[in-house]
Order: structure tokens, then C-alpha cells, then sequence
């Protein structure tokens, strides 16, 4: 069935294009909604309010929707638990399609730019980095914080039905090569970019190594429009090979990379160096983007929070907007949550520490970021340089346990005067780095947190990158800040 919505979906237009009928319906005439989420776990998204697509009936649904589709099998279960609840609901004969169907009708309704977004780190910074420059431009959707697997991915088609002017969606690989891809074939962007590739999945998906993540990027390249533009880091494994890929489907490949990337074989925009900013928090990158040289400052250290930025800038290149415009524009935005988030506490003397957060993604390419935006980070006189690690998820994988060892020479040329390690697996690596630099082993981030807060000294700037699966409750480095600050326990 084909839809036909003008920027919203009307009560009349939702139960017929669904095939539901209203049990609660509506008692405002004008009613109308523009954003659906999944599983009726509560949204953040801003611009929009939710209608929660309820599949199983949680305990606490989404505090800010308003309304509700469920099927017919959970409509009494639903009704009972709620029973005081006026909000609208829509029952459907089953809801395991639903979201599918309203990405398609909003995917329908869009004629703007849509730039797709993979890679197995930093994908939700490029996200924001891309977003929050193409809102300077005109209208943008774009997928909430990490929501990169099939339903984020519906969720921000489906909010296209406002025909925004762009839209930018982050996708995993499980959207690519997953059980479920019928919705990569929906994106058809008009710019795609990979960020990286590692061993980030390989072990969910069965892929084989680094070059089976590369290739199942790359399937993005198989659903695009006339015409597109695929952004690759020049950088990646696997590149050429990628590149090849994209040839072969029709698409035009554009590399960003390093000054280094050109004795390999030539970028077409890159970094020809980056500096950290002494008198302002970030660093000062300088850029070659298709001959026009010209510096910027970004509030981030690193080379991969650069390399993303580059990436975010050859993106507005080929829109078609004003590059020099939009690199101004990077000093005043920042990063997706717990990627390089500075926190100054204060410690019981009254003195001051600066705790690193950047514990979200635990693997191998982003630890090996973190540790390099330490090794670069001046620290204040006094001051040391502290490493708190966690379990690295690939490497839980026994074919790939020993990539651990790749962390030895970085760890060791950082210069880290402390290094914690925290969990089953990390540990192994104590057992090859000075002992004069092991400053703790703990099993869980609760047995280590009070020990590690008792070590920390004025001036210190601690590293935590010790993975929370976006559990935020269970987020070491917002944990360690709040003992610090509090000088008490937490429970």
C-alpha cells in the first residue's frame, strides 16, 4: 500500500495505512504525529514526541509519548496495566512490521539529501559533527545518540515524513548484513561514509576478519542513488578493496585521510596537521580539502576526532554548501555522549582532577584513540597521566584474544604513569607492562572505584575507558566523578 501523507500522520490516515483501528482514540481533532519509537522505551529526541510501538508491555513506558500502538495479542494485558491512562492507542494485528512500514512511507515522503553513515568507530560523532553543521542549512533528522541498529534506523525514516531538508542516519552492520536488512534497501543515500574498520561484530555476524567487516560496509554502496558519493577514510583497512566495491556499483569514491595517506596512494581532502589548542580546550587542525588550505579549531583532541571532522567537512563539500563556513562553525559543537568529555572534580583537599570520559565504545580502534588523545593531552604541573581500562568485547572472542597485545606498545609510549585494569580479560595485559606502571587490578568497576579515588592526586588527568554498553547507571567514569566530588561511597 502505497502512502500519501502530507508531513504528518493523521489518526485517520496512521489506522488506515497500519490497518489498526483506535481503542483510545484521539480527543484532539487536529491530532497528528511525526515520530514513532520501538519497544516504548522512553526518547530523548527533542523536536519531536513519541508514539511508543509497544511489543512487550514494560513496567514504565515512555513518560513523554502520546499514544501508543500495540497488537491485538498484547491489547489485554496492555488495557489492564494502564487502564487509568487516556492516551491514545492503536491496535494493530501485529507490530513487528509496523515501524518497518512507517519508515517506508516516511523514506517516501523524503525528497531531501539523506547521508548514510557505518564504520566500526566513530560513527556517532560523525553523526553529530555532520548534524549539527547541516543545522545551520536547513532542516535535519538524524538518529538519537547510538541508535544505530534497525529500529534507530526506522525510527529516523519514519520521522522523514516532515520532508526535512536532510537527513543522517547512522547504520551498524547488523542493518547491513544482519538477519533483517529489508530496511537498508529503503535508505538509498545520497552520500554514504565509512568512518573505519576493525574487528568490531566480526564474531556476532560471522564475518570473516577485518576484510568481512569491510565488505559488509560496503554493501551500503549496492542501495544508493544515481549519482552518489561514497566518503571512505583513506586511513581504513581494506581500503582498496572498498574502493573497488564502490567502482563497481557506480558510485563515485572520495577518500579523506592523513598528509601521511598520500605516499599510499593519494586522498582527495586531508589533514595536513593538527596541534593542540593551548589557550582554549580541543586542537587546531589544518586541512586540504580539494586545494583550498584553511585551519580550524575543534573542541576535541585526537586524531581520529579530526580525521571524523574532515569527514564531516568533505560531507558539506559535496552538498554543495560553503566548507570554510561550516569549519567555523566545529569550535561550537560537541561530541556524541561519553566520546572525550572533559569533567573537572574537585578531591577532598579541595584541589582539582580532570576525569577523561569516553567509556561508551570498548573497541579495539577507539581504546587505541583514547589512548593517543591521552599521550597528546598536556597535563597541569604536578599532574600525572592515568589510564583506567576495561574488557575490550571482540577480544572476549577467543580467535581474537591476543589483539590485546596490540595495546602494549601505545600503552608503553604514552607515558602513562598509572594504568588500571578493570575486568576478566584486560588484565592479561599487566602481565607484560612494567609493574611500576600497574596501578590496579579489580574484577568490576565497583570493587575499583573507591581504591582508584583514594590514588587520585591534584592535577591528574584520568582516562576512563571502561565500556557501559550505554547503560548509564552502570557508567564508570559518571560513577568515579560523582565519588570524587561526593567523597562517598556509591551503592
Amino acid at each position: 500500500m502505497q502512502s500519501n501523507f502530507n508531513n504528518v500522520w493523521t489518526a485517520d490516515a496512521l489506522a488506515e495505512y497500519l490497518s489498526g483501528e483506535w481503542v483510545i482514540a484521539p480527543s484532539d481533532a487536529d491530532w497528528c504525529a511525526t515520530y514513532f519509537v520501538s519497544h516504548g522505551t522512553e526518547s530523548n529526541q527533542s523536536e519531536d514526541l513519541p508514539v511508543s510501538i509497544v511489543r512487550n508491555i514494560p513496567e514504565r513506558l515512555a513518560l513523554r509519548s502520546i499514544a501508543f500502538i500495540i497488537s491485538k495479542n498484547n491489547k489485554a494485558d496492555f488495557l489492564q496495566k494502564f487502564s487509568t491512562d487516556t492516551r491514545p492507542v492503536l491496535c494493530v494485528e501485529d507490530t513487528a512490521d509496523t515501524l518497518f512500514l512507517l519508515a517506508k512511507a516516511g523514506r517516501e515522503a523524503f525528497s531531501g539529501k539523506l547521508i548514510s553513515i557505518t564504520g566500526s568507530v566513530g560513527k556517532s560523532s560523525t553523526k553529530e559533527l555532520i548534524s549539527g553543521l547541516l543545522k545551520k542549512n536547513g532542516t535535519v533528522k538524524h538518529t538519537f545518540g547510538s541508535q544505530n541498529a534497525l529500529n534507530g534506523v526506522q525510527s529516523v525514516l519514519a520521522s522523514c515524513i516532515t520532508n526535512p531538508d536532510y537527513a543522517v542516519v547512522e547504520i551498524s552492520s547488523h542493518v547491513l548484513v544482519g538477519r533483517l536488512t529489508r530496511t537498508r534497501e529503503l535508505m538509498a543515500p545520497n552520500i554514504s561514509l565509512i568512518t573505519q574498520v576493525s574487528l568490531a561484530h566480526a564474531d556476532e555476524l560471522n564475518l570473516d576478519g577485518e576484510k568481512g567487516v569491510a565488505m559488509a560496509k560496503a554493501k551500503v554502496y549496492e542501495f544508493m542513488q544515481p549519482g552518489g558519493i561514497a566518503i571512505m577514510n583513506r586511513e581504513m583497512s581494506h581500503y582498496d578493496l572498498v574502493r573497488e566495491y564502490a567502482v563497481e556499483q557506480g558510485v563515485t569514491p572520495v577518500s579523506y585521510g592523513l598528509s601521511s595517506s598520500i605516499g599510499k596512494g593519494d586522498a582527495d581532502v586531508w589533514i595536513l596537521d593538527i596541534h593542540e589548542d593551548d589557550e582554549e580546550s580541543g586542537s587546531i587542525v589544518r586541512v586540504n580539502i580539494y586545494g583550498e588550505k584553511f585551519s580550524f579549531r575543534m573542541p576535541f583532541y585526537g586524531v581520529g576526532m579530526a580525521l571524523n571532522s574532515l569527514a564531516a567537512l568533505t560531507c558539506i563539500y559535496h552538498l554543495g554548501l560553503n566548507v570554510r563556513e561550516a569549519a567555523a562553525h566545529i569550535a561550537n559543537l560537541s561530541g556524541s555522549n561519553h566520546r572525550q568529555t572533559f569533567v573537572e572534580v574537585t578531591l577532598e583537599s579541595g584541589d582539582t582532577a580532570t576525569v577523561i570520559d569516553d567509556s561508551f565504545n570498548a573497541q579495539p580502534l577507539s581504546v587505541l584513540e583514547a589512548i593517543s588523545v591521552l599521550k597528546a593531552k598536556k597535563v597541569e604541573p604536578g599532574g600525572r597521566k592515568i589510564a583506567i581500562l576495561g574488557d575490550i568485547t571482540i577480544y572476549k572472542d577467543p580467535r581474537y584474544a591476543a589483539g590485546y597485545f596490540s595495546l602494549v606498545m601505545p600503552l608503553q609510549k604514552a607515558n602513562f604513569d598509572k594504568v588500571y585494569f578493570v575486568g576478566q580479560d584486560v588484565r592479561r595485559l599487566a602481565e607484560v607492562l612494567p609493574p611500576k606502571q600497574i596501578g590496579g587490578i579489580f574484577d568490576t568497576p565497583g570493587d575499583a572505584i573507591e581504591t582508584i579515588a583514594a590514588e587520585i592526586c591534584p592535577q591528574d588527568t584520568i582516562l576512563v575507558k571502561v565500556t557501559s554498553a550505554g547503560i548509564t547507571k552502570d557508567n564508570m567514569a559518571q560513577n568515579l566523578i560523582r565519588y570524587l566530588n561526593n567523597n562517598t561511597k556509591l551503592t
